[in-house]
């Protein structure tokens, strides 16, 4: 209950149940201090505590307390829309035990349009009708016909293991691509790429090491923190599909950065699991150097409309004349 975002996300969330004769649970997790106050009122809104500060345990809370069986989840910087609602809610009906939906993310500049490019909130697929999991931000499930929780150990991606729990059992998660998708607000701060990559980085080495998702390893950690701590990444990804430089630029500096924090994350939970010390992290120089990165930034002007932003997502695999060797070998070799 920190972000400003708040008030928005709670009232399109009542707005969205209003007619469905739903009700909104609001889970609120860890310390109290800082907390917005949350003006609205409703008798189809209900605020719950949650003593542990994870979004798996807030999860677990809401999933347990719901009046019905139909449970819709997002996150409290998503709006969402009553046709969302109703085409999830009509797949749940027709005796799907899992749905998900993509996000549609506000760019408000290239952070935010790099997220949004790399496709960071798509659920990944297995074929047109049904996904691996459901991004966090919109998962929903019949409750009476699942059996599996959040993971409440992790900080985050418990929605990977949700899904991969549901596989297990034999529930596929359908895919309703005609639901209109919430619209995350996700800052235009650089934070948004550094702390978040930092914690799936985190999440990545604990469901390895910890849960044995082998699945969920990064196969050239140690390789490309090498190159990145020589400043000699040798295949740095270059946007080469873009037809603007100064985005290309700005894509390829956001990706260096999302590389490290992900890399740092990985590593210092991976030492933490195994009981020795990989990477020693000096958050002041990681704040300053995060703080130039920033201020560099700031400095990028383009002047188009992000949201018009031409991308081509398929551009990258085909081949240029200045293209490095693949990355397959130095995978293999590490």
């Amino acid at each position: 209950m920190r972000r400003e975002t708040l008030g928005p996300v709670v009232e399109t969330a009542l707005a969205a149940v209003s007619e469905r004769d739903g009700e909104v649970i609001l889970v609120a997790n860890g310390a109290k201090e800082g907390r917005r106050r949350l003006e609205l009122r409703s008798p189809n809104l209900r605020v719950l505590e949650c003593a542990t500060p994870r979004t798996g345990a807030a999860r677990n809370i809401g999933l347990g307390e719901a009046a019905n069986d139909l449970v819709i989840f997002t996150d409290d910087d998503c709006l969402v829309s009553p046709e969302w609602v109703a085409r999830i809610s009509r797949r749940l009906a027709g005796g799907a035990a899992a749905v998900a939906t993509s996000l549609k993310m506000r760019r408000d500049g290239p952070i935010t349009t790099f997220i949004d490019y790399q496709r960071i909130f798509e659920p990944p697929p297995i074929d047109a009708e049904t996904v691996h999991f459901a991004i966090g931000a919109s998962i929903a499930v019949r409750r009476d016909l699942i059996t599996a929780v959040f993971d409440e150990d992790i900080p985050a991606g418990d929605d990977v293991l949700f899904g991969a729990s549901l596989s297990d059992a034999g529930l596929p998660t359908i895919y309703a691509a005609d639901a209109p998708p919430p619209l995350h607000l996700v800052p235009e701060r650089l934070e948004s790429v550094t702390e978040r990559f930092f914690r799936y980085g985190t999440s990545n080495a604990k469901v390895l090491l910890e849960k044995g998702r082998v699945a969920s390893a990064i196969p050239y950690a140690r390789g490309m923190y090498r190159a990145i701590c020589r400043n000699e990444v040798e295949a740095p990804r270059r946007f080469e599909e873009m037809a603007d430089p100064n985005v290309r630029e700005a894509f390829a500096a956001l990706d260096v950065c999302a590389a490290g924090s992900v890399l740092a994350g990985y590593l210092d939970a991976a030492g933490r699991v195994l009981g020795t010390e990989l990477v020693r992290l000096d958050p002041e120089g990681l704040e300053a150097g995060w703080t130039e990165v920033e201020r560099r930034l700031s400095e990028f002007v383009w002047d188009g409309d992000w949201h018009e932003l031409p991308l081509d997502f398929d551009g990258w695999r085909r081949p240029h004349v200045t293209r490095r060797a693949a990355l397959a070998p130095m995978i293999a070799e590490n």
